[in-house]
């Protein structure tokens, strides 16, 4: 689920190379053209599908897991050293029946997996700035995703969600990122 951070994080954390909301909606553009995700302007993405393509083109494994392999309030997890996302079977399940949220949750993992294998850095009470922190950067992955800001044009909230299957607070987010865009004083 999608978050507002802090503009910076003291916790014992991992910090990843930073990247700007930009640098994010560019890899994900790339990630896209990698896996010929041609989705049309107001169409959902088909995340399972996407989630098959883009493990055999970037060589990551994912399984289905019985719920109780993974801790109560851990829907999935990425294995950054193996390259390897374990989903548990329910969260799988609802998001073949168009859950938003678990949706979500597949396109955030993928995100981790594609931005944060190559260097992860694990930090101890030291501050990490928002474009640092990894969940930040794979919940902007799965936002984009799911939601290209070049897509959304005039589309009210409610447009948004339906189309592209994602929860209102998503759908509120990318409409602020895209108003954002088309007026850069507004942005901060």
């Amino acid at each position: 689920m999608i978050q507002n951070y802090a503009s910076t994080i003291q916790i014992n954390s991992t910090k990843a190379e930073p990247r700007s909301k930009q640098k994010i909606e560019a890899e994900v553009e790339k990630f896209r053209k990698n896996c010929k995700i041609t989705s049309l302007k107001g169409k959902a993405v088909d995340i399972l599908k996407v989630l098959d393509l883009a493990s055999e083109i970037y060589g990551f494994e994912y399984q289905v897991v019985e719920d109780y392999e993974l801790s109560y309030n851990v829907y999935a997890e990425t294995d950054l050293i193996h390259k390897k996302i374990d989903i548990k079977e329910s969260v799988y399940s609802r998001a073949a029946e168009g859950s938003t949220r678990d949706r979500f949750t597949i396109a955030h993992e993928i995100g981790h997996v594609i931005m944060h294998t190559d260097k992860i850095i694990v930090c101890r009470g030291e501050e990490i700035k928002k474009y640092e922190y990894p969940e930040w950067q794979a919940d902007h992955f799965a936002a984009e995703l799911l939601v290209p800001v070049s897509h959304i044009g005039d589309l009210s909230v409610d447009e948004i969600t339906n189309k592209y299957k994602v929860s209102k607070k998503v759908a509120q987010i990318r409409k602020s990122r895209a108003n954002s865009l088309k007026n850069p004083a507004q942005s901060c």
